[in-house]
């Protein structure tokens, strides 16, 4: 389900005819030249005032940053009855997570005819995510025991969309 959320929000971002409507920008990231676009189903959606991403044919995907939940290992070990999550296995997770994203963009772009390029360069759009708050729960770290593991809650993140453009290192637009 979280792949069909990934791949709306990607599509929303890529191929969204703009409408810009000026509001204040967010402060964690500098927003000066774009203006926030509303009514697109998204939390936040800041774009370039008068740049069209139909230029681009081309994308490279920066390997995803993972940073979990606040205190997810804690919590996780605590509902645990027998071993314990480790720091590395807490690692583990986050690289596996990050890699199918990128695996994941991978799919979506090529399927949408672009190219998916190793570096950055003119004409090529800089795909830049970041995973934060990751909460995942009930991870299965025990791959070698025939048990599944079950959960009533569900996984969650916040996802950090930026694009930038590949000569110059600008930024397009912010999610």
């Amino acid at each position: 389900m979280k792949n069909v959320y990934l791949a709306v929000t990607l599509s929303t971002l890529l191929f969204l005819p703009v409408n810009t409507d000026a509001d204040e920008p967010v402060e964690a990231v500098d927003l000066t030249y774009l203006e926030r676009v509303s009514k697109t189903g998204l939390d936040d959606l800041f774009v370039r005032s008068g740049v069209s991403l139909d230029q681009f044919r081309k994308v490279v995907i920066t390997p995803p940053g993972v940073s979990f939940r606040e205190h997810w290992l804690r919590d996780q070990n605590r509902r645990r009855d027998g071993e314990k999550l480790k720091a590395q296995e807490m690692e583990r997770i986050g690289a596996r997570v990050s890699g199918q994203l990128v695996s994941l963009l991978e799919t979506e772009f090529v399927e949408r005819g672009y190219e998916v390029v190793p570096a950055p360069a003119q004409g090529v759009l800089i795909v830049d995510v970041q995973i934060t708050d990751l909460d995942v729960v009930g991870p299965d770290t025990f791959p070698t025991t025939q048990v599944e593991t079950f959960s009533e809650y569900s996984s969650s993140m916040t996802l950090e969309v930026q694009l930038l453009d590949g000569a110059s290192d600008e930024l397009l637009v912010w999610s």
